[in-house]
């Protein structure tokens, strides 16, 4: 039995996303915060980091911009998943570029998972915003998008 190329795109995601999520499970529950674990010599090193914002901890837009980029993060993770099996189905795309595709597509899907499984740990409850339940953040948003704002 073949398997299809779509179907092993998927496996590997899925794999990428489990391996990731257990690699940080392990590193949350067995380091303490700033710790180093040489795995390489000094080349390459295993360090225990928090980044409470986006690319190189820049903050955007307090608990609005943090439900916008949750939102932008799952349109992007559902584009790319579109656009993956877009390309497959025309056979016309090499298989690197849909590897590729794949990995940066399960590193977005990492992300919204960290984001869901930080809420429900520090909150008890899911939310998008900090201090928001996700209807609350839905209406905070539409009142700034009413006002003419979206930054508060």
């Amino acid at each position: 039995m073949k398997i299809s190329r779509g179907t092993r795109l998927l496996v590997l995601g899925v794999l990428l996303v489990v391996v990731d999520q257990v690699i940080k499970y392990l590193v949350k529950t067995n380091m303490s915060l700033g710790e180093q674990i040489p795995v390489i010599g000094n080349w390459f090193r295993l360090c225990f980091v928090e980044n409470e914002g986006m690319a190189f901890g820049m903050k955007f837009g307090g608990s609005v911009g943090k439900f916008l980029l949750s939102l932008f993060r799952i349109i992007l993770f559902g584009a790319l998943c579109w656009w993956i099996a877009s390309l497959d189905r025309q056979k016309k795309a090499p298989s690197g570029v849909l590897v590729g595709l794949t990995l940066i597509t399960a590193g977005a899907l990492g992300n919204i998972v960290d984001k869901l499984a930080d809420d429900i740990k520090i909150t008890g409850h899911l939310t998008i915003c900090d201090d928001f339940t996700i209807t609350a953040c839905c209406e905070k948003l539409r009142e700034y998008i009413r006002m003419g704002r979206i930054i508060p």
